[in-house]
């Protein structure tokens, strides 16, 4: 299984593993097939919890809270939201 690397707070490896597959259909309420439709139209909603499902694999006790702090301190660092949406994007196909 490969990993998309992007500088969070820190390195942060996101992975959509069958656990955060799973935690995302839950938190949504639909699969995910149908909430990629609100993550493609660049929803802040969707973008943080999508990170949050694909970060789980190295932190099962994050919440998507403390996933839109992470978010948050990215663009405040210069961050560019299309490069955090380009990584999620590139996670969920591999």
């Amino acid at each position: 299984m490969n990993d998309i690397e992007i500088v969070l707070d820190r390195p942060r490896r996101i992975r959509f593993d069958i656990k955060g597959l799973r935690d995302l259909e839950r938190v949504l309420g639909k699969p995910v097939g149908q909430a990629l439709t609100d993550f493609m139209q660049l929803g802040a909603e969707a973008l943080a919890i999508f990170l949050w499902g694909g970060l789980r694999h190295e932190a099962r006790n994050l919440t998507i809270d403390q996933t839109v702090e992470l978010v948050q301190g990215f663009l405040e660092r210069d961050g560019d939201i299309a490069d955090l949406r380009a990584a999620i994007n590139d996670a969920l196909l591999l």
